[in-house]
C-alpha cells in the first residue's frame, strides 16, 4: 500500500513537472523574441517602443510583461521562485487573452469558431491557467524551490493550516 501511494505521489509530480516546464519553454521562447531578439524576436527596445506605440501600453507595463514572459518562464522551466514566475505569467496572459479578444473582435468571436481567432483567445487562456496553478499548487518535488527548501517556506504562506 505504501508503495502505492508513494508511486502515485511520484506520477503526479512528474506529470506537475511536465505542465510547468512545457509552460516555461513556451513562456521563455515568446520572452526571448522580445527581449533578446531571438528567433526572429524584434528584441527588447523595438518591442517596448512598438507595444507603446502601436498597443497604447505605457512603458513600464510592456517592461513588466518582457520580464514577466522570460524571466517567468525561465522561473517556470527549472522551477525557482516558481509562484513569483506563475504569477507575472498568469497576469501577462491574462492581459495578453484580452487584448487577443479585443483584436479579434471581442469574446463573441468564440462563438463563431473562426479557429485563428479563437486560438489566439484559448492559447494564452492555457498558458495562463497553468501558471494560475504553479501560484496556487508550487512547482512540486522536481524542481529547485523544493531542492534549496523555497517551497517549503513559501509554500507555508498560501497552504492553509489544519486545526
Amino acid at each position: 500500500m505504501a508503495f502505492g501511494k508513494s508511486m502515485e505521489n511520484e506520477n503526479r509530480d512528474f506529470g506537475w513537472a511536465l505542465a510547468r516546464i512545457a509552460t516555461g519553454i513556451v513562456m521563455a521562447y515568446y520572452g526571448s523574441q522580445k527581449a533578446l531578439g531571438l528567433f526572429g524576436g524584434s528584441g527588447f527596445s523595438a518591442t517596448v517602443e512598438g507595444m507603446s506605440s502601436n498597443m497604447g501600453i505605457p512603458e513600464p507595463l510592456v517592461v513588466l510583461a518582457i520580464l514577466a514572459e522570460f524571466l517567468g518562464g525561465l522561473g517556470l522551466v527549472v522551477g525557482l521562485l516558481s509562484r513569483v514566475a506563475g504569477f507575472g505569467v498568469f497576469v501577462t496572459m491574462m492581459v495578453a487573452m484580452v487584448v487577443n479578444a479585443n483584436r479579434v473582435g471581442g469574446f463573441g468571436v468564440l462563438a463563431t469558431g473562426i479557429h485563428d481567432s479563437v486560438n489566439l483567445i484559448f492559447y494564452t487562456f492555457v498558458l495562463g491557467m497553468v501558471a494560475l496553478g504553479v501560484v496556487i499548487q508550487g512547482a512540486g518535488a522536481f524542481s529547485l524551490d523544493t531542492r534549496l527548501g523555497i517551497e517549503s517556506r513559501i509554500g507555508q504562506v498560501f497552504s492553509r493550516k489544519s486545526a
